[in-house]
């Protein structure tokens, strides 16, 4: 995490299982992940504001079996991603 005045910033990565159609792309059945980075703004003690950034790009070439696949550390086998 990164902090700067009243923002800060963090990596995320999110992962799960194609088993729905997503952006045109029939469940696959795959392991697929992408990663992003949200930086919120606060207020005090509340967050006031949220921007986030994400490849998207790069989850659509595993959704399509494009990118190289490398699994994260721990994989949850009923989580759902559509």
């Amino acid at each position: 995490m990164i902090e700067a005045g009243n923002r800060v910033g963090g990596k995320m990565r999110f992962h799960g299982f194609h088993r729905k159609e997503l952006s045109g792309v029939p469940p696959g059945g795959r392991h697929v992940w992408w990663t992003g980075m949200p930086i919120f703004t606060f207020e005090g003690t509340k967050v006031r504001d949220l921007f986030a950034l994400g490849d998207i790009h790069g989850l659509i070439s595993r959704l399509k079996g494009l990118a190289p696949h490398l699994p994260p550390r721990s994989v949850d086998k009923n989580a759902v991603f559509w």
